[in-house]
C-alpha cells in the first residue's frame, strides 16, 4: 500500500469542482433556447453533441490518412493532438452528462403514477421500456457514465501507462533497496553493484536497470524466488565484485 499526499492546491480544485458541472445546455443563450425543451430531446442532445464534436476533433487525422499521410511526422502530430483534446473533453463533460444519463432513472410516485423527477409531463422510462426516453437513457449510461472509464482504461492499457508506472515503482524500491546495501556494505561496494545494474549511469533506462537487476539476483539465487544477505555476498564475490 502507498500513501500519496497530493499537492494542497490538487485538493482545492477537486472540492470545488465536486460542485461544479459543465454542460453545454447550461450555457448562457444556449439555455433560453433549451428552456422548452422535454427531457429527452435534452438527453438527446447531450448523446448527440459530444459524439459531432469527437467526429470534428477526429476529422483532421482522417483527411490526413485518406491523403495519404498515414506514415508522416505531420501525422503524428495531428494524431498527439486528436487524443489530448479527445481526453480533454471526455474530463470536460463526463461530471455533467453522467448526472443527465443516469436522471432518467430517478423516479417518483407522485398521484398515483410513477413520474420522471427531472420532467413530470413524462412517464418513468423504467415503466415504458418502449418508450424514447428509456432507449436514449440506457443508451447515454452506457456511452458515459459506464463507456467512458472504460475507453480510458483501454486507451491508457493500450499505452502500457501501468507497466511504466510499475517499472517505476520497481526502480524506485531497487534504489531504495541499493541504498540500504550502501549502508550494510560500505560505500565502494554498494558503487560497484550500482554501476554494475546501471543505477545512475547515463542512458540506462529504467526497464534496463531491473533487467540486469532481476538478472543479477536470478544468478545470485539460482533461480530461487528470494536470496539471503549471505547468499548475496557470495555471489559478489564469485564474479569479483
Amino acid at each position: 500500500t502507498y500513501w500519496l499526499n497530493w499537492p494542497n492546491e490538487l485538493e482545492v480544485i477537486w472540492k470545488w469542482g465536486a460542485f461544479l458541472r459543465f454542460h453545454w445546455i447550461k450555457l448562457p443563450g444556449i439555455a433560453c433556447l433549451a428552456a422548452s425543451l422535454s427531457y429527452v430531446e435534452v438527453l438527446q442532445s447531450s448523446v448527440v453533441t459530444p459524439l459531432v464534436v469527437v467526429l470534428l476533433l477526429g476529422m483532421p487525422s482522417l483527411i490526413m490518412m485518406v491523403c495519404g499521410q498515414h506514415g508522416s511526422p505531420r501525422f503524428t502530430a495531428v494524431i498527439n493532438n486528436f487524443w489530448y483534446y479527445l481526453m480533454f473533453w471526455a474530463f470536460l463533460i463526463y461530471p455533467g452528462i453522467s448526472v443527465i444519463a443516469v436522471e432518467g432513472f430517478n423516479c417518483e410516485w407522485i398521484g398515483g403514477k410513477r413520474l420522471l423527477l427531472k420532467d413530470l409531463s413524462q412517464p418513468c422510462p423504467l415503466d415504458a421500456k418502449a418508450s424514447p426516453a428509456f432507449a436514449w437513457s440506457v443508451l447515454a449510461t452506457a456511452l458515459f457514465p459506464v463507456g467512458l472509464p472504460l475507453f480510458m482504461l483501454f486507451v491508457l492499457r493500450r499505452n502500457r501507462v501501468h507497466v511504466i508506472a510499475q517499472n517505476k515503482i520497481d526502480n524506485a524500491t531497487l534504489r531504495q533497496m541499493m541504498l540500504l546495501y550502501k549502508h550494510m556494505l560500505g560505500n565502494s561496494l554498494s558503487a560497484k553493484i550500482a554501476a554494475f545494474v546501471g543505477v545512475g549511469v547515463k542512458g540506462s533506462s529504467d526497464a534496463v536497470v531491473l533487467e540486469r537487476a532481476e538478472m543479477m539476483f536470478n544468478q545470485a539465487g539460482h533461480g530461487a524466488s528470494s536470496i539471503d544477505f549471505d547468499m548475496f555476498i557470495s555471489f559478489l564475490r564469485n564474479i569479483g565484485i
